[in-house]
């Protein structure tokens, strides 16, 4: 799974909406792309014509990698707003967000988000803790 890697994550909601969108991608380019309710709760994985608009760059490119090289990296992600959930391209003033650097299962497990999720043990699927982003 994306998550266990060495991966940024995304995850965002436009206010008002029950569902949001999260995006995993690892130091390869990678991805994983759903939108959902909860974690396990009305999950709706992108489809691949979805998944073909989204453009990837990774500064480590493609091929597999050890842990050692994955240590600095660039990705950069191109994202349509309609696959946020973005209407009718009627831009909301902003979105709620987090975005999060983790890897469940590298040598040096690691999470770390953005914005603080105030509970004992990591859990990125909370969008009550996610906070607004400004939209220009």
């Amino acid at each position: 799974q994306v998550c266990e890697d060495s991966c940024c994550e995304f995850f965002c909601r436009i206010p008002g909406s029950p569902l949001y969108t999260n995006l995993e991608v690892n130091v390869l380019g990678t991805m994983t792309a759903s939108r959902r309710v909860k974690r396990h709760e009305d999950v709706q994985r992108f489809s691949a014509e979805e998944f073909a608009q989204i453009e990837r760059y990774t500064s480590l490119g493609r091929e597999p990698i050890t842990e050692t090289q994955a240590r600095d990296y660039t990705i950069l992600i191109a994202v349509p707003f309609a696959l946020l959930g973005v209407k009718d391209g009627q831009l909301p003033s902003k979105l709620l967000a987090n975005i999060y650097k983790c890897g469940d299962k590298t040598a040096r497990p690691h999470f770390v988000s953005m914005f603080p999720i105030d509970i004992p043990n990591p859990d990125f699927h909370r969008p009550d803790f996610f906070q607004p982003i400004e939209i220009e």
